[in-house]
């Protein structure tokens, strides 16, 4: 496995099996691996911030909104950061900033398009945004997930802590996709291989290797995005069992 990806070992489920399914990462994880990794993440100042959580709250104020609006308002604001990635994929899809479209038809552009760089940087971009429109979901159902327990508003007030500390080492985490994916465009550019001298069907040829590369990519983008989310949809599922509780109780 090579040093890019290691970085995965605490990856989602279906980040993994998609980096497997390219070829870039074995898709098995040690739990040991996984506790050991993910106790190092964690300096003096860490813990001191993490100690004081568990040393307890105040009194919970008034929840700011019923459990289903909280899960209500994770599922809109995960749609709309997915749809907003997907777009960026269509060529007709309005977004920004959007996947290279470079006309290989025409043999300049096609030898530019055989350049990596700027599919990596639009990728970067797209994690960029992504970063962004995650952490604010994040704070926004965690404000609104206080107020119901002693031991939610400990939750909430732990995923702070975490997220504060982890904002470094998760953009570490992520930048090594870019560096796989790079990886695997050199792998599909080394099998592209057009017979004859014609044009027209080196065009062609061209064309289907770069929509896989897209499709690859988009696929790549979206897990990493249910990646990036999966402190949310914790929090999210605590509400929920909480309220369960509350209504059995």
């Amino acid at each position: 496995m090579s040093q890019a990806t290691t970085h995965f070992a605490a990856a989602s489920p279906r980040l993994l099996r998609y980096l497997a399914e390219l070829g870039l990462a074995r898709p098995e994880v040690s739990r040991q691996h996984f506790t050991r990794r993910l106790g190092a993440l964690f300096d003096l100042q860490d813990s001191i911030a993490i100690a004081a959580v568990h040393g307890g709250l105040g009194k919970p104020g008034p929840a700011a909104l019923p459990a289903t609006d909280v899960t209500s308002l994770f599922l809109a604001g995960r749609g709309a950061i997915l749809r907003s990635a997907a777009r960026a994929f269509d060529p007709d899809g309005g977004a920004r900033i959007r996947f290279p479209g470079l006309d290989p038809a025409d043999p300049a552009a096609r030898a530019t398009s055989m350049e990596v760089e700027p599919y990596l940087g639009f990728y970067r971009a797209q994690q960029s945004d992504a970063e962004h429109r995650v952490r604010r979901l994040q704070l926004q159902v965690r404000e609104a997930s206080a107020g119901r327990s002693a031991q939610l508003d400990q939750l909430c007030a732990l995923d702070a802590v975490l997220a504060r500390s982890m904002s470094a080492r998760t953009r570490g985490f992520f930048s090594a996709i870019p560096r796989l994916l790079q990886t695997h465009f050199e792998t599909l550019r080394a099998s592209y291989r057009p017979q004859g001298t014609d044009e027209a069907e080196a065009a062609a040829l061209w064309q289907q290797t770069l929509q896989r590369y897209r499709l690859d990519m988009r696929g790549m983008l979206l897990a990493e995005i249910e990646t990036r989310l999966l402190p949310v949809t914790g929090l999210v599922e605590a509400v929920e069992a909480h309220q369960m509780k509350e209504t059995h109780d």
